[in-house]
């Protein structure tokens, strides 16, 4: 596809559709956008380790030496770091697979070996794994640049763009090929628990049109005054905005959001972040985007930035969201963990 901004692809079908689009008359987005095509259907897991006495990379990185031994392994693994609300240094393996039947099978096999071993329940690291798959329906990515690739945009099979759908409220939505004829309603319901806080080992089960989005900032390639603004202007106000939705909850109906840094097997920082936030639905999501202030002045800082920038800005952004479905794998389980950890503090799920 071209990626000069003159030519604009519309991702969204109008043919058959049941939900309208949100797409704006005559619309030309101020920035451009591509978005990734992604394997049919592709997974991901969060892998963590939550631990008090700063040894939480040390620990994952001997989990990975255990859980991607063997076939099945994932494409992408990335490392990451950061320090949770309760104080506990958290170290997360993001992993991505290109097929679902990998994806299942390195769970019943690397990784159940490592997961039900009893140490994951001794001592006092905690474990948790969030993980399901991505069928491509049900998920929607955007980049801000034609050959930057993150998150599961390692693994596409094609880049489609300068794209239509994007800029405007409702634009994630639009982006969805599900979301063409289902409103993607929150199905929200009493969770269920195997095992139990007591037993130091909980799974829940997430219900279905769970939205889960990972939103990353890459400034490698920004040069000194660039990468300043972006520190001074557009940096605190992403804080502040991740800071929120992990702090309010009811309010947001995001139910956790991790503010990470990309770090290297030794524990070094790279020029990487990114949010990894699980909200009641899409409208959840939708909501605080187009109408907090938090995110509205995210998106103001952003814009400013790019406007000023122009084709010089170095600054690269995506996403990814993936609407959960009932026909899809999922897999949230929690080992040792304290109880403000992903989706245990909740233990009734229903609509806010």
């Amino acid at each position: 596809m071209s990626s000069s901004n003159e030519t604009l692809v519309r991702l969204a079908k109008t043919a058959g559709r049941t939900c309208p689009l949100s797409t704006p008359a005559d619309w030309q987005p101020p920035v451009p956008a591509w978005s990734a095509q992604l394997p049919v259907h592709a997974a991901t897991a969060a892998l963590g380790v939550q631990d008090r006495g700063g040894a939480a990379l040390a620990l994952l990185n001997a989990a990975l030496t255990k859980v991607l031994s063997g076939g099945h392994a994932p494409a992408i693994v990335e490392r990451t770091q950061y320090l949770d609300s309760s104080g506990y240094d958290t170290a997360v393996a993001i992993l991505y697979w290109r097929s679902l039947a990998d994806f299942s099978r390195w769970l019943d096999g690397p990784f159940n070996a490592w997961w039900f071993a009893p140490e994951r329940t001794e001592g006092a690291a905690g474990y948790f794994i969030e993980a399901f798959s991505m069928p491509r329906h049900r998920t929607e990515t955007i980049f801000s640049a034609p050959d930057f690739r993150a998150g599961a945009g390692e693994m596409e099979e094609g880049r489609v763009g300068p794209i239509l759908e994007h800029n405007y409220w409702g634009a994630m939505r639009d982006r969805l090929e599900v979301a063409s004829n289902d409103p993607l309603s929150a199905l929200l319901s009493q969770r269920v628990i195997v095992g139990s806080p007591e037993r130091s080992r909980v799974r829940v089960v997430a219900p279905p049109n769970l939205c889960i989005i990972r939103s990353g900032q890459d400034w490698a390639l920004c040069e000194q005054d660039e990468r300043e603004e972006y520190f001074a202007a557009v940096y605190p106000a992403l804080t502040t905005g991740m800071r929120y939705l992990s702090e309010h909850p009811d309010e947001s109906g995001c139910y956790s959001c991790r503010f990470m840094s990309h770090v290297d097997p030794d524990g070094q920082s790279l020029p990487r972040t990114f949010g990894l936030a699980c909200f009641g639905s899409l409208e959840h999501l939708e909501r605080w985007a187009r109408s907090h202030p938090t995110h509205l002045e995210i998106f103001g800082r952003f814009i400013k930035l790019a406007t000023r920038m122009g084709p010089a800005m170095r600054l690269r952004l995506w996403h990814e969201v993936c609407v959960l479905g009932p026909e899809g794998l999922s897999r949230f389980e929690y080992a040792n963990c304290h109880a403000a950890t992903g989706l245990l503090p909740y233990r009734d799920l229903s609509e806010q």
